[in-house]
């Protein structure tokens, strides 16, 4: 799981919940990938605040 992490192919939500990254998972234009990886980037700063 720690090399998934490093490799930003997943995000660990809180114990036994992880998120899969946005990049593996999207299909679609560049317009709709990028606002989803705004979200993804968001989330994974509140989750790193959080864990602290």
């Amino acid at each position: 799981m720690k090399k998934l992490q490093k490799q930003k192919f997943l995000v660990k939500i809180q114990n036994g919940l992880w998120q899969v990254s946005p990049n593996i998972m999207m299909k679609g234009n560049e317009n709709k990938k990028r606002l989803l990886l705004s979200y993804f980037n968001t989330d994974e700063s509140v989750n790193k605040t959080n864990e602290n």
